[in-house]
């Protein structure tokens, strides 16, 4: 049996505050959050295009809920990656995949497809 593979590098942050500030632990999750930050804005700036195309530019509400939309859609799909997919290939499969297997999802759906997505009458 294969034992896994450890690799140990190192890494280098700058912040304004002293490095007593903070545990170790929490330096971490600062770090780590950060990270997430980046890796969300990265895909929605590749996946999204949202640098290639503002849609809105006159309307700053207008931009500001085409945001919001974006990143709706944005937590949907994530949440559809890691709840709905089972196989680990499925799971890592690329966002510009993603995207074009729901863009194909959307232009092919048929009525019947769709039929059971109707709204349903508010209860009176």
């Amino acid at each position: 049996m294969n034992s896994p593979k450890v690799e140990q590098t190192t890494r280098y942050f700058l912040s304004s505050l002293p490095q007593s500030r903070l545990l170790s632990k929490q330096w971490l999750l600062v770090i780590r959050r950060h990270w997430a930050v980046e890796t969300t804005h990265q895909i929605l700036d590749t996946a999204f295009k949202e640098d290639d195309k503002p849609w809105i530019t006159s309307h700053p509400r207008g931009a500001a809920v085409l945001m919001m939309l974006r990143r709706i859609a944005y937590t949907l799909l994530t949440l559809f990656i890691n709840v709905t997919l089972r196989s680990d290939d499925s799971r890592a499969q690329p966002w510009k995949t993603l995207m074009r297997s729901l863009d194909i999802a959307l232009l092919t759906a048929r009525a019947e497809d769709l039929a059971g997505l109707r709204e349903h009458p508010a209860p009176s």
